[in-house]
C-alpha cells in the first residue's frame, strides 16, 4: 500500500511540475517581445490610433480612423488598448504604446490556454487530455504570432472558446443528469421489486 500510495504521489508531483513548466513557458512566450523594439505593424496601427481618437473625441461607442468612421471591427478592442494604457502606458500622453496596444491580445491569449484546458476537460473528462490540449495549443504558431499582434483575433477567439465551453458544460451537465436520474429510478423499481406494475422510468 506504501509503494502504491508512493507512485500515486510522485504521479502527482510529475503533473503539478508539468503544469508549472507550461505556465512559464506560456507566460513568457505570450509576454515577451511586445515592447517598443519592434514598431506597430499595418494593422496594429488600426487599433493603437483609433483608440488614441477614441480618447480624445470622448465617443466611446462608435470608432474613428484618422476622423474616419471605422466601423469594422467593434469598439472592444480600443476598449482594452485604452484600459491597458491607462495602466501600463504614460499618463501623460493620449498615445498608446506598443506594449499597451498588445498587452489585450497576450492577456487573451493567456486566459485562452486555460479555456482549453477546461474544454478539454469538460469533453474527455482527463487531465491528461485536457494538459495536451492546452500544450498543443500554447506551444503553437498562431499563440505565438497573435499575442504579439494589436489585433482583435485573440479576443474573439477567447470569447467564442468560452461559450464553447459553456455550451459544453451545459450539455454534459444534462447528459450526466439523465443518466442518474434514470439510475435512480431503475434503483428504486429494484427496490420495489414486489410491486413490478408501479415502476417506470422517466
Amino acid at each position: 500500500m506504501a509503494v502504491d500510495s508512493d507512485r500515486g504521489d510522485s504521479r502527482g508531483n510529475v503533473a503539478r511540475w508539468q503544469l508549472a513548466a507550461l505556465a512559464v513557458v506560456v507566460v513568457l512566450g505570450a509576454l515577451l517581445g511586445n515592447g517598443g523594439d519592434r514598431p506597430l505593424e499595418e494593422h496594429e496601427v488600426f487599433v493603437a490610433r483609433t483608440a488614441v481618437e477614441m480618447q480624445r473625441n470622448g465617443d466611446w461607442l462608435v470608432p474613428h480612423f484618422n476622423g474616419e468612421l471605422r466601423l469594422e471591427k467593434p469598439p472592444l478592442a480600443y476598449w482594452a488598448a485604452i484600459a491597458a494604457h491607462k495602466i501600463v502606458g504614460a499618463h501623460d500622453t493620449l498615445q498608446v504604446g506598443e506594449f499597451a496596444a498588445r498587452l489585450s491580445a497576450a492577456l487573451s491569449g493567456l486566459a485562452l490556454v486555460a479555456v482549453t484546458w477546461a474544454l478539454a476537460f469538460a469533453t474527455f473528462r482527463d487531465r491528461r487530455a485536457a494538459f495536451a490540449a492546452a500544450a498543443m495549443w500554447a506551444t503553437s504558431a498562431g499563440f505565438y504570432g497573435y499575442t504579439h499582434n494589436a489585433r482583435p483575433e485573440m479576443l474573439y477567439a477567447l470569447f467564442t472558446a468560452s461559450a464553447m465551453l459553456g455550451f459544453v458544460r451545459i450539455v454534459t451537465t444534462v447528459f450526466w443528469t439523465s443518466i442518474f436520474r434514470t439510475l435512480g429510478a431503475a434503483e428504486s423499481c429494484a427496490a420495489r421489486a414486489t410491486r413490478p406494475a408501479t415502476c417506470a422510468i422517466a
